[in-house]
């Protein structure tokens, strides 16, 4: 279950409040600059919200005041949470393997072991093929699956995604929503 409760008063107002189960599909909605991506990245650890509270699984990610327990702020890497940027954030110098592999860094100590892990998850994305490649050498739509894998590559508690879909064709973008429903089927994550 992730749990958020954060607000902030500047530079622009925010206060949320939501509850995600495993399984479970939520939306963050609201115009452009109305604070969604900011909050998206206070769940991840990428900026502290001014106030509150952010639990997954029971362990406490971010706690602001400490009036539930101690002061908290866990590092990104320290969530268990996977990220799925709007315009990817793919190291540009590495292959699609590698970008995968790099958040499995504290998880898995042998180099082989996270290549390996890496190709699984090219795998059941379905571009094997693209281990290889780097990310000027792949579409829009692939990279984005290179992105997805690697979000999902730590098998988090609860996957993020910022408008993943929003700089990608109609075609592409239903092939994604079918791959994250499928995915979605086997992870128990929100």
């Amino acid at each position: 279950m992730l749990k958020v409760k954060v607000s902030q008063i500047s530079p622009m107002p925010i206060q949320v409040k939501l509850e995600c189960a495993p399984g479970e599909l939520h939306a963050l909605v609201g115009p452009s600059g109305s604070g969604k991506t900011t909050v998206l990245r206070m769940i991840a650890g990428l900026r502290d919200a001014q106030q509150g509270l952010i639990e997954c699984d029971g362990v406490t990610w971010f706690n602001s005041d400490g009036m539930q327990g101690p002061k908290v702020s866990l590092a990104p890497a320290h969530r268990s949470c996977g990220f799925l940027f709007q315009q990817y954030a793919l190291f540009p110098h590495l292959t699609a393997v590698d970008n995968i592999a790099i958040p499995l860094y504290n998880q898995l100590s042998k180099q082989e072991e996270r290549r390996a892990f890496a190709l699984e998850w090219l795998e059941r994305m379905g571009i094997p093929e693209l281990a290889q490649r780097m990310p000027s050498q792949l579409s829009g739509g692939q990279q984005q699956r290179v992105a997805l894998a690697r979000a999902l590559a730590r098998q988090p508690k609860a996957l993020l995604l910022d408008e993943p879909f929003s700089a990608i064709d109609t075609p592409t973008r239903r092939g994604l929503y079918k791959t994250l429903a499928e995915l979605r089927r086997d992870l128990a994550i929100p």
